[in-house]
Parts: C-alpha cells; sequence; structure tokens
C-alpha cells in the first residue's frame, strides 16, 4: 500500500532536493518510514511540497545512491530493509548547482581579512552601523565598474545581500500588487518568487536563438502594459544563450517606447570573451535620443534600465555580495524598499569585498581551468553528435527524442552524479543543464564520460527496443 508519508522541509540554503532526500532518511531513521514501505509516487509527492517533479526525482535518486531506499522498475521506490541507515561517504559529482569553483578563495579572501583587521581604526568604522554604503566603497567599485567599460556614478550604486535581494526590492519599489512582469520564458526561479510574495502577474515571453522573440515581447506590451522586463542577456540560464547587440538595441527600444523598465540581471559568470556590454551602457549613453537626430544632454535622473549583479559566481557564493546601478530617479524608492527588508547591508561585508576587487583576478585565475573543462564537456557532446551550447560555468545539452532528459537525471543521479533536466525550468526542450564549477579537477573526463555512456545505453536501448 502506497505511504501518505508527506515531510515537511527544513529550512536553511540547501537545495530542495538534498533537503528532501534529509528528510526521508531522518524518516527512516525515526521509523516514519518504515522498512519495505512504498514511497508517494514523484509526482504526487511533488504537488503536495509544491516542487517539481525532478526535485523528487533527484531526491529520490540522491537516496538510492546512498543506499536508504532502492528503486524497483515499474513498481516505484521502496525502504531498504536495514537494521540503521548510515550515510554512504561516497563523493556526489554535483553538475546540478552553478557555483564557481574552489581554486584560490580561500587564500585571498584570508589575505583580504587579514588586511582589514590590522587597521583597527577602519575596522571599527566597519563595524558601526551604517545605513548608507560608505563613500570610498562606492567610489572602488564605481571604479572597477569603469574597468570593464561600465560607467556609473557613486550615487547610482546601491549594494545589496545578493542579486535576488535587489530584484525583490525593485520589484516592490516599483510595481503595485496585479501589476504584470515579462520574463523569459525559462529562466531564474527567483523571479517568480519574488512577484508571487509580491503579488505581480507574470506572462513568460519566449526565447529565439538570439535572445527574446521581438514579435512576442512587442505584443505582450501591447496587451498587457507590463511595469517590468527582467532579462538574463549575457548568459542566459539554462539555455545559455547570450544576446546579440541587435537583440539588446531593439528590446531597450521597445521598453523606451511602452516605458517599462528593463531589469538586467548580470549576475551569471561568463568568460571575458563571451561577456558583452550591458543595456544600462546603452541606456545611459543613448537615452535621450530622439526621432529625427535631436539629441539633448545626458540626464542621470532617467533611465529603462536597472544593472543588477553580484559577486557570488563570480568569486564565491558565500560572499554575497549585490549591486545595482539605478537611474537617480529610482533610487529613494528602492533604497526604502531595501530598508524594510534589511536595516542595513554589511559595510564589512562591502569592505571585503572591495579588498577583493583590489586584489585583482577577481575570477581570472580560474578562467583557464573552466575553459579546459568546457571544452571537454564540448567534445562529450560532439562525439555524441548532440547540439549544445556553453557560457561561463554552464552547458546546455540537447537530447535525441529516443532519450528523455528526466530518465536521464534519474538514472545518472543513481550514480551519485546530479543534473538538472531543462523542464526544472519550464523548458519544454528535452535538454539538460550541466554545471561544471564543482566538478573535481582530476575526475571531470570521467565524469563526462559515464554521462555519455548512459546517453548511449539510453539511446541504443530504445533502438534495439523498437
Amino acid at each position: 500500500m502506497v505511504t501518505i508519508w508527506i515531510p515537511t522541509l527544513a529550512e536553511g540554503s540547501d537545495s530542495k532536493y538534498h533537503k528532501l532526500a534529509n528528510a526521508i532518511a531522518d524518516a527512516i531513521e525515526s521509523g516514519d518510514l518504515a522498512q519495505g514501505c512504498k514511497l508517494p509516487p514523484q509526482r504526487r509527492l511533488a504537488d503536495a511540497l509544491g516542487v517539481t517533479v525532478g526535485t523528487v526525482t533527484r531526491a529520490y535518486g540522491l537516496c538510492e545512491q546512498r543506499g536508504w531506499v532502492e528503486a524497483r522498475v515499474g513498481d516505484g521506490t521502496y525502504v531498504r530493509h536495514r537494521n540503521k541507515i548510515t550515510e554512504q561517504t561516497e563523493a556526489i559529482s554535483d553538475l546540478a548547482g552553478c557555483a564557481q569553483r574552489m581554486t584560490d578563495q580561500i587564500q585571498q579572501c584570508s589575505d583580504a581579512m587579514m588586511r582589514i583587521a590590522r587597521d583597527p581604526q577602519r575596522l571599527g568604522q566597519l563595524l558601526q552601523y551604517q545605513h548608507h554604503a560608505l563613500p570610498h566603497q562606492q567610489r572602488l567599485f564605481c571604479s572597477w565598474l569603469k574597468t570593464q567599460g561600465i560607467q556609473a556614478r557613486p550615487e547610482q550604486l546601491l549594494f545589496c545581500q545578493g542579486a535576488q535581494q535587489g530584484i525583490h526590492a525593485l520589484l516592490s519599489a516599483i510595481c503595485a500588487p496585479g501589476d504584470t512582469v515579462l520574463h523569459e520564458a525559462w529562466c531564474f526561479t527567483g523571479i517568480g518568487i519574488a512577484a508571487r510574495q509580491l503579488h505581480l502577474n507574470t506572462l513568460a515571453v519566449p526565447l529565439t536563438e538570439d535572445g527574446l522573440d521581438l514579435q512576442a515581447l512587442e505584443q505582450a506590451m501591447v496587451e498587457h502594459s507590463p511595469k517590468a522586463l527582467y532579462i538574463t542577456p549575457n548568459n542566459q540560464n539554462p539555455t545559455c544563450i547570450g544576446y546579440s547587440k541587435v537583440q539588446r538595441l531593439a528590446i531597450l527600444a521597445l521598453a523606451r517606447r511602452f516605458e517599462v523598465l528593463v531589469i538586467e540581471d548580470d549576475v551569471n559568470y561568463c568568460l571575458d570573451d563571451e561577456w558583452s556590454l550591458p543595456l544600462w551602457h546603452y541606456d545611459q549613453i543613448h537615452q535621450q535620443a530622439k526621432d529625427h537626430g535631436d539629441r539633448q544632454s545626458h540626464d542621470p535622473e532617467r533611465g529603462n534600465v536597472v544593472y543588477v549583479s553580484s559577486l557570488s559566481k563570480r568569486f564565491a557564493g558565500g560572499l554575497r555580495q549585490g549591486y545595482m546601478l539605478l537611474p537617480q530617479a529610482l533610487l529613494p524608492r528602492v533604497n526604502q524598499a531595501l530598508l524594510a527588508s534589511c536595516w542595513m547591508v554589511s559595510s564589512l561585508n562591502i569592505e571585503l569585498a572591495c579588498e577583493l576587487l583590489q586584489q585583482g583576478a577577481i575570477h581570472q585565475k580560474r578562467d583557464p581551468l573552466i575553459r579546459q573543462i568546457r571544452a571537454a564537456g564540448l567534445a562529450m557532446a560532439d562525439s555524441l553528435g548532440l547540439k549544445s551550447r556553453w557560457r561561463g560555468l554552464n552547458g546546455f545539452l540537447e537530447l535525441p527524442p529516443q532519450v528523455q532528459a528526466q530518465s536521464l537525471v534519474t538514472q545518472l543521479a543513481t550514480e551519485g552524479i546530479l543534473l538538472r533536466s531543462a523542464a526544472e525550468f519550464g523548458d519544454p526542450a528535452n535538454a539538460v543543464r550541466l554545471s561544471i564549477g564543482r566538478l573535481p579537477e582530476d575526475k571531470y573526463q570521467d565524469i563526462f564520460n559515464r554521462i555519455a555512456q548512459a546517453i548511449r545505453e539510453q539511446l541504443y536501448g530504445c533502438i534495439a527496443v523498437t
């Protein structure tokens, strides 16, 4: 008989499938899930928890890999007959979570903190309440942005605790309940979370190989009068699309025409030759350009773009240093929204980020290794004759129809190799996203070989049956 067990997932920053896997282990330990009992069907449990089927699939796969449960083909997943569950120590190859790989970050961080600690006067200032960033911190960040070609004045810069807080504050400041926000059809789930909490309507705009479907975008603006458009033009997640300059300028023209604020999220890491100047750059330079060549003077009060980024995927996830560039007219409202959720962004954390920026090489020391691992991933896809796109830390691998993405994810999860299917991002494509930041330097080729083998097994198995 199928159990009606429904867990309560723990709080914290762990991924949902890890939380669910741990909840299953705790329930087995406590006896809430008895030996030999059947776990709930994946879709039923997903609906009960409000998560995707893929999340439950990965959790079940992780539990099986650790020896807690066993999957029976065509019959479901059962708790193993054991006296006590003990977590196996086998390493998990996590290609599901996107994070910058760790190389010299610990040493860089240690050196930066030591320099701050050796300056008692500076440290004393940083330990006080500071309701706004310190002027030298704003100047340093703007100087660093200038090295990337991004022009901004210190007073246009706001700090936040990660890009997600910035996005929530932006939507809170510019939207009222019931307003519509447009976003890429398949994108970062955080935009939906923020919109739901603020009681906003969201509308997905289809993607093409070049970025947003411009005709669909214009139609959505005409029909729904949105307040904002959320995009990730430098490294679209999960598809790894990079918007062309023509696409960016067309989006900016539509935003001006319909008075829509573009929230440009540039949090996803890119290699230097993949990164392009943001819409913020073009908006700040050309915002006053009118038809018939009538150009007025630049006005920093106005603009149709907010630029949001952070150092989490450039340096390390634990450095929750986000920042936004805004038209000055928006600053008071957005700053008030930030204060409503966080009385102050830590000056000490901002100072640490500033020290890391001054050291240089915020991510460049890791770039060669990322290129090397990505080349191996691309070679794997080519060896199978599969279409793939790779940008930054991610690869997007399109599968043949005989190999179902979710089936591949499940199979590899049982072996400790974790991927994400496109379906988890709302993408109907039969594809998987691979994030390579956490791959061990000495094992990535073996892991790619195993992924290729699993695809061949499913492909040839399907062919044999037909």
